[in-house]
Protein backbone atom coordinates (compact mmCIF):
# COMPACT_ATOMS: atom_id res chain seq x y z
CA UNK A 1 0.00 0.00 0.00
CA UNK A 2 1.33 3.49 -0.74
CA UNK A 3 2.33 5.77 2.34
CA UNK A 4 1.25 9.47 2.03
CA UNK A 5 3.20 11.64 4.48
CA UNK A 6 1.16 14.73 4.93
CA UNK A 7 2.95 17.77 6.90
CA UNK A 8 0.55 20.39 8.01
CA UNK A 9 2.02 23.75 7.30
CA UNK A 10 -0.38 25.88 8.62
CA UNK A 11 0.40 29.38 10.33
CA UNK A 12 -1.49 28.80 13.39
CA UNK A 13 -3.44 25.63 14.98
CA UNK A 14 -7.00 25.98 15.48
CA UNK A 15 -9.03 23.61 17.76
CA UNK A 16 -11.00 23.06 14.62
CA UNK A 17 -8.57 21.70 12.25
CA UNK A 18 -7.69 19.42 14.76
CA UNK A 19 -10.29 17.50 13.51
CA UNK A 20 -8.64 17.33 9.98
CA UNK A 21 -5.72 16.23 11.32
CA UNK A 22 -7.22 13.13 13.53
CA UNK A 23 -9.00 12.34 10.56
CA UNK A 24 -6.00 12.02 8.27
CA UNK A 25 -4.14 10.05 9.94
CA UNK A 26 -7.08 7.64 11.00
CA UNK A 27 -6.44 6.28 7.38
CA UNK A 28 -3.81 3.50 6.85
CA UNK A 29 -2.23 5.16 4.01
CA UNK A 30 -1.05 8.43 5.29
CA UNK A 31 0.51 9.14 8.23
CA UNK A 32 -0.32 13.11 9.05
CA UNK A 33 1.77 14.98 11.03
CA UNK A 34 1.34 18.83 12.26
CA UNK A 35 4.75 21.21 11.88
CA UNK A 36 4.27 21.71 15.91
CA UNK A 37 5.09 18.46 16.39
CA UNK A 38 8.58 17.87 16.24
CA UNK A 39 9.93 19.72 19.33
CA UNK A 40 10.67 22.83 18.63
CA UNK A 41 9.43 26.27 18.12
CA UNK A 42 8.23 26.29 14.28
CA UNK A 43 8.49 29.56 12.43
CA UNK A 44 5.86 29.19 9.25
CA UNK A 45 8.06 31.60 7.17
CA UNK A 46 11.02 29.91 7.88
CA UNK A 47 12.89 28.07 4.99
CA UNK A 48 15.12 26.78 7.56
CA UNK A 49 12.44 25.20 9.69
CA UNK A 50 10.84 23.86 6.96
CA UNK A 51 13.95 22.37 5.87
CA UNK A 52 14.86 20.68 8.96
CA UNK A 53 11.11 19.58 9.26
CA UNK A 54 11.20 17.92 5.94
CA UNK A 55 14.86 16.25 6.47
CA UNK A 56 13.23 14.44 9.53
CA UNK A 57 10.27 13.35 8.17
CA UNK A 58 9.79 13.20 4.47
CA UNK A 59 6.42 14.33 3.73
CA UNK A 60 5.23 14.20 -0.14
CA UNK A 61 1.76 16.37 0.77
CA UNK A 62 2.16 19.62 1.91
CA UNK A 63 -0.84 20.35 3.48
CA UNK A 64 -1.56 24.73 3.21
CA UNK A 65 -4.70 26.73 4.82
CA UNK A 66 -5.47 29.71 2.77
CA UNK A 67 -2.67 30.02 0.52
CA UNK A 68 -0.05 29.18 -2.24
CA UNK A 69 3.24 28.00 -2.42
CA UNK A 70 4.03 30.76 -4.38
CA UNK A 71 2.17 33.49 -1.69
CA UNK A 72 4.23 31.40 1.28
CA UNK A 73 7.94 32.55 -0.24
CA UNK A 74 9.22 28.95 0.81
CA UNK A 75 10.70 26.68 -1.42
CA UNK A 76 9.15 23.60 -1.62
CA UNK A 77 10.54 20.81 -3.92
CA UNK A 78 8.79 20.05 -7.34
CA UNK A 79 8.46 16.45 -5.99
CA UNK A 80 6.08 17.40 -3.50
CA UNK A 81 2.54 17.71 -3.95
CA UNK A 82 0.87 21.09 -2.50
CA UNK A 83 -2.75 21.31 -1.56
CA UNK A 84 -4.31 24.02 -0.56
CA UNK A 85 -7.63 24.44 1.76
CA UNK A 86 -9.18 27.37 0.97
CA UNK A 87 -11.80 27.89 3.41
CA UNK A 88 -12.03 32.15 2.43
CA UNK A 89 -13.21 31.42 -0.95
CA UNK A 90 -14.55 34.96 -1.09
CA UNK A 91 -11.00 36.26 -0.05
CA UNK A 92 -8.81 34.40 -2.22
CA UNK A 93 -11.25 34.09 -5.25
CA UNK A 94 -14.62 35.76 -5.57
CA UNK A 95 -12.11 39.60 -4.74
CA UNK A 96 -8.66 38.71 -5.91
CA UNK A 97 -10.36 36.92 -9.06
CA UNK A 98 -8.71 35.81 -12.41
CA UNK A 99 -5.40 36.97 -10.86
CA UNK A 100 -5.25 34.91 -8.60
CA UNK A 101 -5.60 31.91 -10.56
CA UNK A 102 -3.17 33.49 -13.21
CA UNK A 103 -0.43 33.31 -10.97
CA UNK A 104 -1.60 29.55 -9.20
CA UNK A 105 1.18 27.69 -8.98
CA UNK A 106 1.30 24.84 -11.11
CA UNK A 107 2.30 21.89 -8.89
CA UNK A 108 -0.74 23.25 -6.28
CA UNK A 109 -4.01 21.63 -6.10
CA UNK A 110 -7.04 23.24 -4.50
CA UNK A 111 -9.82 22.38 -2.11
CA UNK A 112 -12.52 24.62 -2.54
CA UNK A 113 -15.76 24.47 0.40
CA UNK A 114 -18.14 24.90 -2.46
CA UNK A 115 -20.51 23.17 -4.51
CA UNK A 116 -21.57 25.00 -7.35
CA UNK A 117 -18.87 25.18 -9.54
CA UNK A 118 -20.45 27.26 -12.56
CA UNK A 119 -21.66 29.63 -10.14
CA UNK A 120 -18.93 29.80 -8.73
CA UNK A 121 -16.69 30.11 -11.26
CA UNK A 122 -18.71 32.95 -13.42
CA UNK A 123 -15.81 34.27 -15.68
CA UNK A 124 -14.67 30.47 -16.69
CA UNK A 125 -11.21 31.28 -15.26
CA UNK A 126 -10.84 27.55 -13.69
CA UNK A 127 -12.20 25.85 -17.35
CA UNK A 128 -9.94 28.02 -19.53
CA UNK A 129 -6.49 27.31 -17.33
CA UNK A 130 -7.37 23.81 -16.83
CA UNK A 131 -7.41 24.17 -13.17
CA UNK A 132 -11.13 22.37 -12.66
CA UNK A 133 -7.89 19.27 -12.98
CA UNK A 134 -6.62 20.31 -9.85
CA UNK A 135 -10.04 21.25 -7.84
CA UNK A 136 -11.55 19.31 -5.50
CA UNK A 137 -14.85 20.85 -4.11
CA UNK A 138 -16.44 19.80 -1.44
CA UNK A 139 -19.20 21.10 1.42
CA UNK A 140 -17.28 23.26 4.44
CA UNK A 141 -15.80 20.83 6.89
CA UNK A 142 -17.92 21.60 9.97
CA UNK A 143 -17.25 21.43 13.80
CA UNK A 144 -17.68 17.97 15.77
CA UNK A 145 -20.52 18.52 17.72
CA UNK A 146 -20.56 17.62 21.15
CA UNK A 147 -23.05 15.15 23.03
CA UNK A 148 -25.44 17.11 24.64
CA UNK A 149 -25.64 14.38 27.54
CA UNK A 150 -22.43 15.65 28.88
CA UNK A 151 -23.15 19.33 29.10
CA UNK A 152 -22.76 19.98 32.92
CA UNK A 153 -25.69 22.15 34.46
CA UNK A 154 -23.70 25.46 34.90
CA UNK A 155 -22.65 25.54 30.45
CA UNK A 156 -25.92 24.85 29.31
CA UNK A 157 -27.23 27.35 31.51
CA UNK A 158 -24.68 30.09 30.24
CA UNK A 159 -25.03 29.39 26.54
CA UNK A 160 -29.07 28.33 26.66
CA UNK A 161 -31.21 31.18 24.55
CA UNK A 162 -34.15 30.70 21.96
CA UNK A 163 -31.64 32.17 19.07
CA UNK A 164 -27.97 32.47 18.27
CA UNK A 165 -26.09 33.90 16.00
CA UNK A 166 -22.51 33.67 15.66
CA UNK A 167 -20.71 36.18 13.53
CA UNK A 168 -17.23 37.47 13.90
CA UNK A 169 -18.06 41.58 14.01
CA UNK A 170 -16.17 43.38 11.91
CA UNK A 171 -16.43 47.15 10.27
CA UNK A 172 -15.47 48.69 7.36
CA UNK A 173 -11.55 49.98 8.00
CA UNK A 174 -10.75 47.37 10.25
CA UNK A 175 -7.60 45.55 9.74
CA UNK A 176 -9.19 42.33 8.04
CA UNK A 177 -11.45 44.16 6.04
CA UNK A 178 -8.12 46.18 4.71
CA UNK A 179 -6.88 42.68 4.20
CA UNK A 180 -9.72 41.78 2.28
CA UNK A 181 -9.31 44.58 -0.43
CA UNK A 182 -5.74 44.71 -0.36
CA UNK A 183 -5.35 47.80 0.79
CA UNK A 184 -2.24 49.16 1.88
CA UNK A 185 -2.96 51.92 4.33
CA UNK A 186 0.35 53.98 3.28
CA UNK A 187 -0.84 55.25 -0.09
CA UNK A 188 -3.29 57.33 -1.66
CA UNK A 189 -5.13 54.88 -3.55
CA UNK A 190 -6.19 53.00 0.01
CA UNK A 191 -7.37 56.09 1.31
CA UNK A 192 -9.95 56.47 -2.02
CA UNK A 193 -10.66 52.79 -1.46
CA UNK A 194 -11.62 53.26 2.33
CA UNK A 195 -13.85 56.18 1.40
CA UNK A 196 -15.38 53.86 -1.24
CA UNK A 197 -16.40 51.16 1.14
CA UNK A 198 -17.91 53.54 3.65
CA UNK A 199 -19.89 55.42 0.83
CA UNK A 200 -20.94 52.29 -0.33
CA UNK A 201 -21.30 50.82 3.31
CA UNK A 202 -23.94 53.47 3.91
CA UNK A 203 -25.60 53.43 0.21
CA UNK A 204 -26.69 49.61 0.67
CA UNK A 205 -27.48 49.80 4.24
CA UNK A 206 -29.70 52.05 3.60
CA UNK A 207 -31.10 50.43 0.40
CA UNK A 208 -31.62 46.99 2.72
CA UNK A 209 -33.31 48.87 5.55
CA UNK A 210 -35.54 50.78 3.13
CA UNK A 211 -36.89 47.40 1.58
CA UNK A 212 -36.27 45.23 4.62
CA UNK A 213 -34.85 42.30 2.43
CA UNK A 214 -31.84 41.28 1.62
CA UNK A 215 -30.16 42.90 -1.45
CA UNK A 216 -28.12 40.86 -3.81
CA UNK A 217 -28.37 42.65 -6.72
CA UNK A 218 -25.32 43.14 -8.95
CA UNK A 219 -26.38 45.52 -11.20
CA UNK A 220 -27.77 47.97 -8.69
CA UNK A 221 -24.25 47.98 -6.92
CA UNK A 222 -22.61 48.62 -10.55
CA UNK A 223 -24.93 51.42 -11.25
CA UNK A 224 -23.91 52.78 -7.63
CA UNK A 225 -20.11 51.86 -8.30
CA UNK A 226 -19.88 53.86 -11.33
CA UNK A 227 -21.67 56.90 -10.08
CA UNK A 228 -18.97 57.13 -6.73
CA UNK A 229 -16.07 56.44 -9.68
CA UNK A 230 -17.33 59.06 -11.84
CA UNK A 231 -17.81 61.21 -8.76
CA UNK A 232 -14.50 60.80 -7.02
CA UNK A 233 -12.85 59.51 -10.05
CA UNK A 234 -11.42 56.30 -9.42
CA UNK A 235 -10.74 56.04 -13.09
CA UNK A 236 -7.79 57.54 -13.33
CA UNK A 237 -6.15 54.42 -10.93
CA UNK A 238 -7.30 51.84 -13.43
CA UNK A 239 -5.56 50.46 -15.95
CA UNK A 240 -8.74 48.69 -17.40
CA UNK A 241 -12.00 50.19 -16.26
CA UNK A 242 -13.78 47.26 -16.87
CA UNK A 243 -11.45 44.64 -14.44
CA UNK A 244 -11.41 47.65 -11.57
CA UNK A 245 -15.15 47.63 -12.49
CA UNK A 246 -16.00 44.10 -11.97
CA UNK A 247 -12.81 43.42 -8.96
CA UNK A 248 -15.31 46.12 -6.73
CA UNK A 249 -18.47 44.16 -7.66
CA UNK A 250 -16.80 40.93 -6.27
CA UNK A 251 -15.38 43.41 -3.19
CA UNK A 252 -18.94 44.82 -2.35
CA UNK A 253 -20.61 41.72 -2.20
CA UNK A 254 -18.01 40.53 0.40
CA UNK A 255 -16.50 43.51 2.74
CA UNK A 256 -19.76 44.88 2.80
CA UNK A 257 -22.55 42.99 2.41
CA UNK A 258 -21.53 39.89 4.34
CA UNK A 259 -20.59 41.86 7.46
CA UNK A 260 -23.83 43.93 6.63
CA UNK A 261 -26.42 41.56 6.62
CA UNK A 262 -24.88 40.17 9.80
CA UNK A 263 -25.17 43.54 11.59
CA UNK A 264 -29.10 44.38 10.26
CA UNK A 265 -29.87 41.11 11.08
CA UNK A 266 -28.91 41.36 14.78
CA UNK A 267 -30.53 44.92 14.95
CA UNK A 268 -33.88 43.50 13.04
CA UNK A 269 -33.49 40.17 16.34
CA UNK A 270 -32.80 42.93 18.80
CA UNK A 271 -35.69 45.12 17.55
CA UNK A 272 -38.51 42.37 18.98
CA UNK A 273 -35.78 41.72 22.04
CA UNK A 274 -36.32 37.90 21.83
CA UNK A 275 -33.98 35.78 24.07
CA UNK A 276 -30.49 36.30 22.01
CA UNK A 277 -27.22 35.54 21.97
CA UNK A 278 -24.48 36.96 19.97
CA UNK A 279 -21.48 35.99 19.28
CA UNK A 280 -18.01 37.74 18.05
CA UNK A 281 -17.59 41.12 19.60
CA UNK A 282 -21.09 43.25 19.18
CA UNK A 283 -19.34 45.51 21.86
CA UNK A 284 -21.32 48.59 20.77
CA UNK A 285 -24.12 49.68 23.54
CA UNK A 286 -27.10 48.68 22.07
CA UNK A 287 -25.78 45.17 21.71
CA UNK A 288 -24.25 44.63 25.09
CA UNK A 289 -27.55 43.37 26.28
CA UNK A 290 -27.12 40.56 23.87
CA UNK A 291 -23.32 39.93 23.44
CA UNK A 292 -21.50 37.13 24.81
CA UNK A 293 -18.26 38.44 23.57
CA UNK A 294 -15.10 36.59 21.14
CA UNK A 295 -15.39 32.53 20.88
CA UNK A 296 -12.09 31.05 19.94
CA UNK A 297 -12.33 29.28 16.51
CA UNK A 298 -13.55 25.26 16.65
CA UNK A 299 -13.24 25.71 20.69
CA UNK A 300 -15.45 23.51 22.94
CA UNK A 301 -17.51 26.76 23.69
CA UNK A 302 -18.67 27.42 19.90
CA UNK A 303 -19.72 23.88 19.90
CA UNK A 304 -21.87 24.78 23.02
CA UNK A 305 -23.19 27.95 21.73
CA UNK A 306 -24.33 26.18 18.11
CA UNK A 307 -26.42 23.63 20.49
CA UNK A 308 -27.77 24.95 23.38
CA UNK A 309 -30.15 27.20 20.77
CA UNK A 310 -33.13 26.49 19.75
CA UNK A 311 -32.27 28.07 16.56
CA UNK A 312 -29.32 28.71 14.89
CA UNK A 313 -29.00 31.87 12.17
CA UNK A 314 -27.00 31.86 9.25
CA UNK A 315 -26.81 35.28 8.27
CA UNK A 316 -24.52 34.77 4.82
CA UNK A 317 -26.88 34.85 2.07
CA UNK A 318 -24.75 34.07 -0.46
CA UNK A 319 -23.29 30.47 1.18
CA UNK A 320 -26.82 28.64 2.54
CA UNK A 321 -24.58 25.74 3.19
CA UNK A 322 -21.82 27.67 5.36
CA UNK A 323 -19.95 26.11 8.32
CA UNK A 324 -22.30 27.39 10.50
CA UNK A 325 -25.24 25.78 8.91
CA UNK A 326 -23.71 22.35 9.19
CA UNK A 327 -22.67 23.30 12.59
CA UNK A 328 -26.31 24.37 13.64
CA UNK A 329 -27.81 21.18 12.18
CA UNK A 330 -24.98 18.56 13.25
CA UNK A 331 -25.77 19.84 17.27
CA UNK A 332 -29.41 18.97 16.84
CA UNK A 333 -30.29 22.82 16.11
CA UNK A 334 -32.68 23.93 13.27
CA UNK A 335 -30.90 26.27 10.93
CA UNK A 336 -32.78 29.82 10.11
CA UNK A 337 -30.58 30.68 6.89
CA UNK A 338 -30.72 33.95 5.12
CA UNK A 339 -31.15 33.84 1.32
CA UNK A 340 -30.05 36.26 -1.60
CA UNK A 341 -32.62 38.68 -2.72
CA UNK A 342 -34.89 37.12 -4.42
CA UNK A 343 -35.42 32.93 -4.55
CA UNK A 344 -34.51 33.23 -8.07
CA UNK A 345 -31.65 34.94 -7.82
CA UNK A 346 -30.65 32.71 -4.83
CA UNK A 347 -31.05 29.38 -6.29
CA UNK A 348 -28.96 30.79 -9.71
CA UNK A 349 -26.07 32.28 -8.50
CA UNK A 350 -25.24 30.75 -4.72
CA UNK A 351 -22.50 28.43 -5.00
CA UNK A 352 -23.30 26.51 -1.76
CA UNK A 353 -26.79 26.52 -2.44
CA UNK A 354 -28.79 24.92 0.45
CA UNK A 355 -31.03 22.53 -2.22
CA UNK A 356 -27.95 19.94 -2.52
CA UNK A 357 -28.79 18.39 0.68
CA UNK A 358 -31.56 20.47 2.66
CA UNK A 359 -34.75 21.29 1.69
CA UNK A 360 -36.95 24.26 2.70
CA UNK A 361 -38.91 24.00 5.40
CA UNK A 362 -38.22 20.34 5.88
CA UNK A 363 -34.78 19.97 6.75
CA UNK A 364 -33.73 23.78 7.09
CA UNK A 365 -35.49 27.21 7.13
CA UNK A 366 -34.55 30.02 4.84
CA UNK A 367 -35.58 33.96 5.11
CA UNK A 368 -35.47 36.55 2.30
CA UNK A 369 -36.53 39.89 4.27
CA UNK A 370 -37.45 40.97 7.54
CA UNK A 371 -40.76 39.63 8.01
CA UNK A 372 -39.93 35.89 6.98
CA UNK A 373 -37.50 36.45 9.73
CA UNK A 374 -39.80 37.61 12.64
CA UNK A 375 -42.78 34.89 11.17
CA UNK A 376 -40.24 31.90 11.21
CA UNK A 377 -38.88 32.53 14.43
CA UNK A 378 -42.90 33.52 15.96
CA UNK A 379 -43.89 30.15 14.96
CA UNK A 380 -41.02 27.49 15.36
CA UNK A 381 -40.23 29.18 18.56
CA UNK A 382 -43.84 28.34 19.86
CA UNK A 383 -44.74 24.98 17.91
CA UNK A 384 -41.73 22.88 19.61
CA UNK A 385 -42.39 19.51 18.03
CA UNK A 386 -41.98 21.37 14.40
CA UNK A 387 -39.20 23.13 14.93
CA UNK A 388 -37.48 19.91 16.38
CA UNK A 389 -38.54 17.57 13.55
CA UNK A 390 -36.84 20.03 11.19
CA UNK A 391 -33.76 20.40 13.53
CA UNK A 392 -33.19 16.29 14.00
CA UNK A 393 -34.25 15.92 10.07
CA UNK A 394 -31.01 18.61 9.40
CA UNK A 395 -28.82 16.32 12.01
CA UNK A 396 -30.33 12.75 9.99
CA UNK A 397 -29.18 14.08 6.68
CA UNK A 398 -25.38 15.15 7.77
CA UNK A 399 -24.94 11.71 9.11
CA UNK A 400 -26.64 9.70 5.99
CA UNK A 401 -25.19 12.41 3.50
CA UNK A 402 -21.51 11.82 5.45
CA UNK A 403 -21.23 15.52 5.47
CA UNK A 404 -19.58 15.34 9.22
CA UNK A 405 -15.81 16.54 8.86
CA UNK A 406 -14.32 13.34 9.38
CA UNK A 407 -16.02 12.00 6.52
CA UNK A 408 -15.97 15.42 4.18
CA UNK A 409 -11.98 15.49 4.80
CA UNK A 410 -11.63 12.05 3.64
CA UNK A 411 -13.44 12.36 0.57
CA UNK A 412 -11.25 15.50 -0.21
CA UNK A 413 -8.22 13.40 0.24
CA UNK A 414 -9.81 10.09 -1.88
CA UNK A 415 -10.32 13.46 -4.93
CA UNK A 416 -6.74 14.91 -4.52
CA UNK A 417 -5.34 11.08 -4.99
CA UNK A 418 -7.44 10.57 -7.91
CA UNK A 419 -6.99 14.26 -9.41
CA UNK A 420 -3.36 13.06 -9.45
CA UNK A 421 -2.71 10.01 -10.61
CA UNK A 422 -5.36 11.00 -13.60
CA UNK A 423 -3.01 13.98 -14.49
CA UNK A 424 0.38 12.11 -14.06
CA UNK A 425 2.00 13.71 -11.19
CA UNK A 426 3.39 11.02 -9.21
CA UNK A 427 3.97 11.27 -5.24
CA UNK A 428 6.85 9.70 -4.11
Amino acid sequence: MKKYRILIWFPYKFDYYIGIFKSLNRRDDTECRDKSDFGFETDYYSQKDYEKIQADFHANIILLYQITKRELFIDISDNVIVWSYMDDVFGKYVMVGKDYFRNFPQKNYLYLPVLDEKAFDLDGVMETMELKKKTTMAPFVPFCAVDNNVISDSVKEKYACDIALILYKRRIGDASCRRMAGINNNNALAKDAMQMLGLLYVAMRKEILEQEHIVVDVEWIERLLIRYFDQYNIWQYARNREELLERWKRLSLYVINVNLYGEIIADWLIERDYNLKLYGGWEEKKYRKYSMGYLREGSKSVQYANCMAKIGINSNPMIAIHRRTLDYMSAGTMCLSAGAGTRNFDAKANFSHYSHFFEDKKSIVMFYNKKELYDNIDFYLSHTERREEIAMAGKSIISERKLDYQNVVNQAFNELIDRMENNGDKVV
